[in-house]
């Protein structure tokens, strides 16, 4: 049962549809495998997400600048943080996926689901609502921001130095935001694929 699952902690547990979803396939071994690889990754966007957000708040009630070594650590936390929350999002596309029944060994992208869900699902008219909402979520002010600090990132491998004081601004570096946003996108994502499993 994935529930159980030692990666899994007890606020990622505590998530109501991560819950219903993980108690509603615990018998799928593929489905339950896909939830506890979510379950990680958000588990470890929390972790980050705490340790970025102490940081962050250090630096802005310091009268210091931030150093370089003091910036390459903080730019390393957020590189993992960014890429955990980003990789819940790719994880609930893989979730999705297989309940949608996409036949695919392709490593799938969130911003693909969409196009997937209308293309390659068995049922395409099934996940009609779900691709509506994804196609909101795309397009939504928080997931352009994070999408766009997500490439940079990867083009870069820290984020830029120096920045402007206060870290803590609108998008991406707004941690706890961040991590609220991408929670709220996968249980309302959980709840689109749990109603319809639930209303066959």
């Amino acid at each position: 049962m994935s529930t159980t699952d030692p990666r899994l902690t007890g606020k990622t547990l505590n998530l109501p549809t991560y819950r219903r979803a993980c108690e509603l396939w615990k018998e799928n071994q593929t489905f339950s495998r896909a939830l506890v690889f979510l379950g990680a990754k958000l588990a470890d966007a929390n972790h980050f997400c705490n340790r970025l957000a102490r940081q962050t708040d250090e630096i802005n009630s310091s009268n210091q600048p931030v150093g370089p070594g003091r910036w390459r650590t903080v730019s390393r936390e957020a590189d993992a943080f960014i890429f955990a929350v980003y990789g819940a999002l790719d994880a609930y596309t893989q979730v999705a996926a297989r309940v949608a029944g996409v036949a695919t060994d392709r490593e799938i992208k969130f911003p693909q689901l969409s196009r997937l869900l209308a293309e390659e699902s068995r049922t395409p008219v099934r996940w009609a609502a779900l691709r509506e909402w994804m196609e909101g979520t795309y397009r939504a002010r928080w997931f352009v921001a994070l999408r766009r600090m997500r490439n940079e990132v990867n083009y870069r491998s820290v984020l830029p130095y120096p920045l402007k004081q206060p870290l803590r601004m609108r998008g991406p570096l707004d941690w706890p935001a961040t991590y609220r946003n991408v929670i709220h996108c996968v249980e309302t994502g959980l709840g689109y694929l749990v109603n319809v499993k639930q209303s066959l």
